[in-house]
């Protein structure tokens, strides 16, 4: 899943950012992550992630210990360290604030 926004329900990200339901990521990093991860021949979709500050979800892990989902974070991750890797290195166009 690459998270194309997140919906805002803890109180914290309302100090960072104007009033609006989602927190919206770089379209450009985005595409770029879902690229990576196409290009590692993972399955790819897209949708809202759920942005909260709210402890009481902390012990809700399913499945943690199993072998596909330990394997489908390290893609996750090796793939995010790619895309923002890249990102770091490209030259800067005017917009791309968000993106450093």
């Amino acid at each position: 899943m690459v998270c194309d926004r997140a919906l805002r329900d803890g109180g914290v990200s309302h100090h960072y950012l104007g009033p609006a339901p989602y927190a919206m990521p770089s379209s450009d990093l985005t595409d770029h992550l879902a690229r990576i991860l196409r290009a590692r021949t993972t399955e790819v979709r897209r949708g809202a992630g759920w942005s909260t500050d709210a402890p009481s979800l902390v012990d809700r892990r399913p499945r943690q210990n199993s072998p596909v989902t330990r394997n489908a974070l390290h893609v996750a991750l090796e793939a995010a360290l790619v895309a923002l890797g890249d990102a770091a290195r490209a030259p800067q166009r005017p917009g791309d604030e968000a993106l450093r």
